[in-house]
C-alpha cells in the first residue's frame, strides 16, 4: 500500500528571501496521514529540516550541501508531463492584440446597447 503524503506551505505575506536581513522562510510541513513527519525551511542562506518531536536540533545546511543531497540520493529521471509548447514573442503580441481587439469589440457592443436603451 501507497503511503499518502500531505504537505502543507506557510507563506509568508510576502515571499521575498534574497534581502541581507530578511526574516522570511518558506516553511512545508510534510505530512504522513494523521502524523506529522516534519519541517523543512527554506530561507535565504540555508535549508533545514526539522523531524517531528525534535525542537532543539535541525538538519542544517546551505544549498550547495542541499544540492549534493538531492543529487545524490534522488535519482534522476526523465519528466512524464507533457512540456507545453513555448510561445514565441511574436505570438504572444498577436495573442494579445486579439485580445485587447475581442475587448473592445465587446466594450463597443455595451456601450450601442446602453445608447439605445436610453432612446427607447
Amino acid at each position: 500500500m501507497a503511503k499518502k503524503f500531505k504537505v502543507v506551505a506557510h507563506l509568508p505575506g510576502s515571499i521575498e528571501l534574497t534581502k541581507r536581513k530578511s526574516q522570511n522562510a518558506l516553511k512545508i510541513d510534510v505530512k504522513m496521514g494523521d502524523s506529522k513527519e516534519g519541517t523543512l525551511v527554506i530561507a535565504r542562506g540555508t535549508v533545514e529540516w526539522w523531524p517531528e518531536r525534535n525542537k532543539v536540533n535541525a538538519h542544517r545546511g546551505d544549498w550547495e550541501k542541499f544540492a549534493e543531497i538531492l543529487e545524490k540520493y534522488l535519482p534522476q529521471r526523465r519528466s512524464t508531463r507533457e512540456r507545453q509548447p513555448v510561445e514565441s514573442a511574436a505570438e504572444r503580441r498577436e495573442r494579445k492584440a486579439k485580445k485587447r481587439a475581442a475587448a473592445k469589440k465587446a466594450r463597443a457592443t455595451i456601450r450601442k446597447k446602453k445608447a439605445a436603451a436610453r432612446r427607447s
